[in-house]
């Protein structure tokens, strides 16, 4: 049951977008994308593997981490592009929640060019189709900071019910506390 994202196609392509894994000649791109996103991420994504990208040598090292961490199917990492133009939109992640349930966990986030247009609300609309569809999940679900109203509304759009609500769980580098709001979807 650990296993079950192997099974995930790459790429998966919706209607204006390619989701696929990152190879090795996007190094360049994703280097180009952290430094452009840094202060974007920072806030809600700080933690996201974008910023640990320095130099294309790290670039390239995270991208073949990211591979084997698939090839093991504990993760799945995905860059969002665009389907006419192959510009990077954004990011979404798959990670193995219980599998004896089996539930997934979905996280993403959009490039600061691109926010706002609706790209990860039809990345998740797919990912959600293929998760029930072909790998049988049952239970899905998405974390998000309290205060991220865009990320609540990408969950809430898909389908995903609020379940809790862990309040001041976090401590941001500016001394703010936040916390983080617990969406779940079950498979109708």
């Amino acid at each position: 049951m650990n296993n079950l994202l192997h099974v995930l196609p790459s790429p998966i392509i919706t209607e204006r977008l390619i989701l696929r894994r990152y190879i090795e000649e996007d190094a360049r791109l994703l280097l180009e994308a952290s430094a452009r996103n840094r202060e974007h991420f920072k806030e809600y994504e700080s933690d996201n593997v974008i910023f640990e990208m320095k130099d294309l040598d790290s670039a390239i090292r995270i991208i073949r981490d990211l591979a084997a961490e698939w090839q093991k199917g504990v993760c799945f990492f995905a860059g969002i592009f665009s389907k006419d133009t192959e510009e990077f939109l954004g990011q979404i992640y798959i990670g193995l929640g219980n599998p004896t349930v089996p539930e997934f966990e979905i996280g993403y986030a959009a490039d600061i060019q691109h926010e706002g247009k609706g790209y990860i609300t039809e990345s998740v609309t797919k990912i959600v189709e293929i998760l029930f569809n072909q790998i049988g999940a049952h239970r899905l679900s998405i974390e998000c900071d309290d205060t991220n109203r865009r990320s609540i509304r990408v969950a809430e759009r898909c389908g995903f019910k609020q379940e809790g609500h862990l309040r001041e769980n976090k401590k941001h580098p500016d001394g703010r506390r936040t916390g983080t709001l617990l969406f779940a979807r079950l498979k109708e």
